[in-house]
């Protein structure tokens, strides 16, 4: 039964981190592409170096690699020193205060993903 409520909070970790991530795409997205800050014309250079990093990490998500999760997290707080740093302008904007939220939610959610698909496959290999 302890495996079972481990495993459920491990697909719900992974779902969220799934959404987090998709939804990041969209912002980056929606910032560069759609409606650019600041009266700018939408760039698609910026978009691809905003979400290029992000995608060799879609693969392993959808499978749900607990690794790629791991490395998702170190690549996302690259993303969270520049987002920090954009809020600290004299001017920040709401998708700034947006991607901290998606950033902050999906490193929790990839963290809390790889330590419960952990402990799912140490009860796993305990079981007899």
């Amino acid at each position: 039964m302890r495996r079972a409520v481990i495993e459920r909070r491990a697909t719900l970790a992974l779902r969220l981190c799934l959404a987090c991530y998709g939804a990041l795409l969209a912002l980056y997205l929606g910032k560069t592409l759609l409606w650019p800050m600041g009266g700018r014309d939408p760039n698609v250079v910026m978009w691809a170096i905003h979400t290029l990093p992000l995608l060799p990490f879609l693969p392993g998500l959808r499978r749900g690699d607990a690794r790629t999760c791991a490395w998702l997290a170190f690549a996302i707080l690259l993303y969270f020193m520049q987002t920090v740093l954009g809020l600290f302008s004299p001017d920040p904007s709401p998708y700034h205060w947006l991607a901290l939220v998606l950033i902050v939610a999906l490193f929790t959610a990839a963290t809390l993903f790889i330590r419960w698909q952990g402990q799912s496959r140490q009860l796993a290999v305990n079981e007899p």
